[in-house]
């Protein structure tokens, strides 16, 4: 069984993702699946590095501008050979994020090439990497591969972290029950953008038993990753969300990780709210209301708005932060011994 712990950085992080240390990106190029790949980060990424020569190989064709002039993903994806001994060459333990530009497991990669992934991950086992996809379905059957393949029942070894993005109820439904499908020693979510509430308390504490499923031994979650959506477009979180699955994660003994408001967050007090723009409310469902105070005042909610949402402010990611109530939210699942802390 993990424990819980916070991870300290063994160097400066070379990625500004604030659960991890560095990426590896083996691929490049992706598709957008669900809702929660509506305001994908990476598609501007990649367009911005398609267009610098030093990196334009490796971007080719990955992102293209629509009629509307807008940027979205081709469903191109590269597989970049020359990136694979990355891990390999660096000596000093790290937290690598596998494919912040892809997914590994996406349609159009072959399953001997994940192999080959995971063969590196094996290699170079003084490292720790963290896989996320939102094709869960897929990594099932990559497993599966793999047992008709080798004729064994494969498990990763446990440096190996496999996870799915959920963003919403539905999203938690159709992937979570996939993931603990999957022989790993840990799993984990990450709720990035979180769209919605999200109730996942069952399978947090007794895994695929909450499902009914005939298993020898409880496959459960081991940690959570929860956060809010950043950037120009991004939808607002309620704080009510992510305290929901704080206290799921508290009650079930689950590391939680609070990565971030993202682009807007709670009013702290009336007084803060700002002069002569609107203001948004945002409601239990996700439902969102504006309301506009006169020219020349402060606006008061207690006479513009009726109902029960939550004041948002947007002040963009920085300045919103990553506290919770007040408190920092930086745990990890904890490894025996902890290949970063040695504890």
């Amino acid at each position: 069984m993990t424990g819980l712990c916070s991870v300290k950085k063994a160097y400066m992080s070379k990625s500004k993702i604030e659960w991890t240390e560095e990426t590896w990106n083996p691929l490049i190029g992706c598709d957008k699946v669900s809702a929660g790949c509506k305001n994908c980060y990476a598609i501007k990424t990649a367009w911005i590095r398609m267009h610098n020569p030093k990196m334009a190989e490796r971007y080719a064709g990955v992102v293209e501008k629509t009629a509307a002039g807008q940027l979205n993903w081709t469903g191109k994806v590269n597989m970049i050979n020359e990136a694979f001994l990355k891990p390999v060459n660096q000596k000093k333990p790290t937290i690598y994020f596998v494919n912040s530009m892809s997914d590994l497991f996406h349609e159009s990669v072959p399953f001997e090439f994940i192999n080959a992934v995971f063969m590196v991950m094996s290699d170079a086992d003084h490292h720790i990497y963290q896989i996320l996809t939102k094709r869960p379905e897929r990594m099932v059957e990559f497993f599966e591969w793999k047992k008709q393949e080798f004729g064994i029942i494969w498990q990763p070894k446990p440096n190996v972290w496999l996870g799915v993005s959920v963003e919403d109820q539905k999203s938690a439904d159709n992937r979570i029950p996939l993931l603990l499908q999957v022989p790993c020693s840990i799993r984990f979510l990450s709720c990035e953008p979180i769209l919605g509430p999200i109730e996942i308390y069952k399978l947090l504490a007794y895994g695929e038993w909450a499902l009914n499923i005939d298993v020898h031994q409880t496959q459960k979650l081991h940690w959570v990753i929860a956060g809010g959506e950043s950037g120009a477009r991004a939808t607002p979180m309620h704080p009510d969300w992510v305290r929901s699955l704080r206290d799921q994660c508290a009650s079930a003994g689950v590391a939680f990780f609070f990565k971030q408001w993202g682009e807007y967050a709670p009013y702290r007090t009336k007084a803060a709210y700002s002069e002569n723009r609107p203001l948004m409310f945002l409601e239990q469902n996700g439902e969102v209301s504006w309301w506009a105070g006169d020219d020349d005042t402060t606006i008061n909610y207690s006479t513009n708005y009726t109902g029960n949402g939550q004041p948002m402010d947007k002040v963009g990611k920085k300045a919103a932060g990553r506290l919770l109530d007040g408190k920092l939210y930086d745990e990890y699942p904890k490894l025996r011994p902890n290949p970063i802390t040695g504890n």
